[in-house]
């Protein structure tokens, strides 16, 4: 049996390339494997990371050879205001909003319209609310999306 491995860091190329070309991202600076930024100056901000994969038996009685890839991955969105924390809490709805509507628009993560996904499709989103800062006059929102993609091994 031969097994294929989608790398993960294809994974977050896809998504940022997904991000960065969405007609409602424009202006938001999207990453990937950088570290986390503390500069209000940098946002609206998306760092794109890896979390875990996973090989899970996905049919029983197969003796091991039928895997999925569960691959998991963390983008953390920041947002800013020098108003109110409820302005840049409403900032940062959007945001998340768009970076739904932007992987959901292709939960394949097809490079164009005539490519293979590089994944098979988006399988969870779950939304953790992670820090509220203010330095100054300056509100700062983040939340993590965990984002959980599902690749056939065989």
């Amino acid at each position: 049996m031969s097994l294929t491995i989608v790398s993960v860091a294809e994974i977050t190329k896809a998504v940022q390339q997904q991000l960065m070309g969405h007609p409602l991202m424009g202006g938001v600076s999207v990453t990937r494997s950088e570290q986390i930024t503390n500069n209000a100056s940098d946002c609206p901000w998306i760092g794109i990371y890896r979390a875990r994969v996973q090989y899970p038996i996905r049919v029983l009685g197969s003796m091991g050879q039928s895997r999925w890839q569960r691959s998991n991955l963390v983008l953390v969105c920041q947002e800013t205001s020098g108003s109110s924390g409820a302005e840049c809490e409403d900032k940062l709805e959007t945001l998340v909003a768009n970076v739904l509507i932007a992987l959901y628009d292709n939960p394949f993560l097809k490079p164009d319209e005539n490519s293979p996904g590089v994944i098979d499709y988006i399988d969870e989103i779950e939304v953790n609310y992670k820090s509220y800062t203010q330095t100054d006059n300056v509100f700062m929102q983040q939340v993590n999306l965990y984002i959980t993609t599902i690749s056939r091994t065989n």
